[in-house]
């Protein structure tokens, strides 16, 4: 075989490997996904198990159960480090009557996802979920209504994570008392609950909360209450919109300790916030006052909601915008990142702050349909930045950038490459040989 026909199909197979074996990580979508396998997992609606304590009772600690799709009328008790998995929320329903908590959690280390979690009727002391002294669990993407906690942790439930949730018609959306500390309450969406939206109590002390929207409450947005207090709480990127007892000076909370409202640099979406952006990074340039009493501001307020999007399960890309998000598609392949971009603004103009992780987009460049004006980019060490405004209708942008594939992945690329090309000359070779052998 001659030397070209051999660099011909070393560079298609450097091709076609490249295609083939890029990583997941390099090609990627935004997705909100329960991340299970059936494989060697107990399930519950086949195999003999029809309730979901049954199940349980036959689990061990570390295995998966996972739920179908129906309606569960129990109270479920884990008492073992597992993972609890529905089939989505929309689909997986526990109900229990008013009395009862609807999953009641005693052990470290558990995971309860994709659950619709509601009361049969009434709406009595009891909790959606309940942490008692549980540490190290996730609770996400769950929907809890009409109970009267959404979700409740408490006696020194440490170091949890409770994400991408509904709270939805409860008396409180999520209740944090007795030494419930260190935990991360990141992406839930807080509405409409009879009472306090959020409520920390009893030393529940240095828990994050990040990219909540806080909406419709009948009390405060968030509460720690005077006699019952809790400390250095953070609270940043979260959205406060229309909670009933927004009465100035004090805004959506009601905090006379030693709480923080900001974080590097960055605050909260307040809906009763007047000032402006002078220097277009979507950050108000006057603070916004927490509580006058106690002198507690957020000296960095956004000047409209913050949302945020996830790329394989971290946070890469953030919007402060005054529009809708109608469309937001992302896509990193062979090195280039692409984010398209549809929304919808309804006042006579808009603005939007895109943020992206420098990780996965560097060298920024936007395609903007007419009439949307470029007006600021910026980067921190971790971050892209570009602030844009528009006239009201719908806007599309799209933005560009470079991202580089991990070097790891192009050295077995070109090692297999090269090795095809051998085999495939030595098999060409031989068969030349055979043929003039057969002549002769």
């Amino acid at each position: 075989m001659s030397w070209e026909k051999c660099t011909k199909i070393l560079v298609s197979s450097i091709v076609f490997l490249s295609l083939i074996l890029t990583p997941s990580s390099l090609f990627m979508g935004l997705y909100i996904s329960n991340n299970y396998s059936t494989k060697g997992a107990l399930i519950v609606g086949e195999y003999g198990f029809d309730t979901i304590n049954e199940t349980l009772k036959h689990a061990s600690d570390g295995d998966e159960i996972i739920v179908r799709a129906g309606v569960y009328r129990e109270q479920v008790v884990i008492n073992k480090s597992l993972k609890l998995f529905g089939e989505g929320f929309e689909k997986t329903v526990i109900e229990t009557d008013a009395l009862m908590d609807a999953v009641l959690i005693i052990a470290n280390n558990v995971s309860v996802q994709g659950f619709t979690i509601r009361n049969c009727g009434g709406t009595a002391y009891s909790s959606g979920i309940r942490l008692v002294n549980a540490s190290d669990c996730k609770i996400e993407n769950n929907l809890v209504e009409g109970k009267f906690i959404g979700i409740r942790l408490e006696n020194g439930s440490c170091g949890n994570i409770i994400r991408n949730n509904i709270l939805k018609g409860n008396q409180y959306g999520i209740f944090l008392m007795r030494r419930s500390s260190g935990n991360i309450i990141f992406n839930n969406s807080i509405l409409a609950n009879g009472w306090n939206g959020i409520e920390l109590a009893w030393y529940s002390n240095n828990n994050v909360f990040e990219a909540n929207t806080i909406a419709n409450n009948g009390g405060y947005g968030v509460e720690i209450p005077i006699y019952s207090p809790s400390y250095d709480n953070i609270f940043f990127h979260n959205n406060f919109l229309s909670n009933s007892l927004s009465n100035p000076p004090g805004g959506h909370v009601s905090d006379l300790h030693n709480n923080s409202w900001w974080f590097n640099g960055e605050g909260n979406f307040w809906d009763d916030y007047t000032f402006v952006d002078y220097n277009k990074d979507g950050i108000g340039d006057s603070w916004y006052c927490v509580n006058e009493e106690k002198a507690t501001y957020d000296k960095f307020p956004l000047m409209g909601k913050f949302r945020c999007f996830e790329l394989i399960d971290k946070e890469t890309i953030s919007i402060i915008s005054s529009s809708e998000i109608l469309i937001l598609n992302a896509s990193i392949f062979n090195g280039q990142a692409n984010i398209h971009i549809y929304i919808l603004e309804n006042r006579p103009s808009g603005f939007l702050r895109l943020g992206v992780s420098r990780d996965i987009m560097r060298d920024l460049s936007c395609s903007l349909t007419d009439n949307v004006i470029y007006l600021n980019y910026w980067s921190t060490s971790t971050y892209n930045y570009v602030y844009l405004e528009y006239p009201s209708g719908e806007i599309s942008i799209q933005v560009r950038g470079i991202t580089e594939i991990p070097e790891f992945t192009i050295l077995p690329i070109i090692l297999l490459a090269a090795m095809l090309t051998l085999f495939f000359c030595f098999v060409g070779f031989i068969t030349k040989l055979k043929l003039t052998s057969f002549e002769l």
